[in-house]
Formats: C-alpha cells, sequence, structure tokens
C-alpha cells in the first residue's frame, strides 16, 4: 500500500480533486503497477480527493481496508515520511471536516494530532515566522492602508458605492488622477 500511496501523493501533486481520467492519465505517464491501474479502471467516473482514490484502489485491489488509527506509528515513520503524511493530512483535512463521516473525522483529527505532536517532539526549536506572531501582525495592519495596494477605476468605483458603468469607471479615473492616494484613504482605510 505504501508503492500506492507514493504514487498517489506524485499524481496528485498540487491538486485537490481530480477527474477519473486525470488520474488515469497520471498514473500512466507515473508507470504505475498493472494492479494499480487495474483498480483505477474500475473507479466510477467522477472528481476524487487523494484519500478517496486510496481507499477505493484498496477495496478494488482486494488488500484488507485498515483499520481506522492503524497506519505506521508516528514514531517509525523517516523524516520525510512524516511530512509527506502531514502534508496530505493537513490537504485532506477541510475536505474531511466537510464531507466525512463522523467517524473519519475522528481518525482525521487523532492521525494529525500524533504525527504532529511528533513532528514537535523532532524539531522542537522550529523556526517560527515573525509575521506568524501577534506583533507581526499587527504591524502589518498598522502600516499597510488601502492606498498601499493598486487600485483600478473600477475597484474605486464600486469601493464608494457606484455601479461600475462606463461613466462612473471614467468618474473613477479622473477622481484617482486628481487625488491620488489620498482618494483612496479617504474612501478606504
Amino acid at each position: 500500500m505504501r508503492e500506492v500511496e507514493a504514487l498517489l501523493d506524485e499524481v496528485f501533486t498540487r491538486q485537490e480533486r481530480l477527474s477519473r481520467d486525470e488520474i488515469h492519465r497520471r498514473a500512466v505517464a507515473a508507470d504505475a503497477p498493472v494492479e494499480v491501474m487495474n483498480a483505477l479502471d474500475e473507479l466510477p467516473e467522477g472528481e476524487y480527493a487523494q484519500d478517496e482514490v486510496a481507499d477505493a484502489v484498496g477495496q478494488l485491489s482486494g488488500e484488507p481496508e485498515p483499520t481506522p488509527g492503524a497506519g505506521v506509528p508516528s514514531s517509525q515513520l523517516t523524516d520525510e515520511e512524516l511530512l509527506r503524511e502531514l502534508r496530505t493530512l493537513h490537504r485532506t483535512r477541510h475536505d474531511t471536516l466537510r464531507h466525512g463521516s463522523d467517524q473519519a473525522l475522528e481518525t482525521h483529527t487523532e492521525r494529525m494530532a500524533e504525527l504532529e505532536a511528533e513532528y514537535l517532539r523532532r524539531v522542537p526549536e522550529r523556526e517560527v515566522d515573525p509575521e506568524r506572531l501577534r506583533a507581526g501582525a499587527r504591524d502589518r495592519w498598522e502600516l499597510r492602508t488601502g492606498a498601499d495596494q493598486p487600485w483600478d477605476p473600477e475597484d474605486f468605483a464600486v469601493a464608494v458605492g457606484r455601479d461600475p458603468t462606463p461613466e462612473n469607471v471614467e468618474w473613477a479615473r479622473g477622481f484617482l488622477a486628481e487625488h491620488g492616494a489620498s482618494a483612496i484613504e479617504r474612501i478606504v482605510p
């Protein structure tokens, strides 16, 4: 099953959901084993998340379905495997929260907590981005204003409460040209 998981990591690179046909195409490009290709051929048409495909391939290939919570204990994973599993869990969290069964959500939560605790145990002095701290957020909030970002006349017209008609967009263009950033500061703090 690890080979299937590694293959699916490659197939789902930077993708949350893929169509059955796209999964099949990418699996062929990744030189998937015949057994996996046969299992993918049996998938009904539709879109799938990575964990849904892994479950379906396991069921279709006759492999025993894992029991909830069963998996390689986090302490036995290599650093690379630990990070890969964390990426997968974080990527699938939203979908599991919104659409998973109560049992799936509980299992997902337990596994994520286990893997995150293991990561923190291994990397106690992890790098913390100052921008992710409260002080960094306050600095961003205090320093950034509406004038700090580019505004086009259509956006400005909408921001002042006008419909983006050609006349209102032209008015906004002239107003921005005449008043510059101060026009934006008056409208958008």
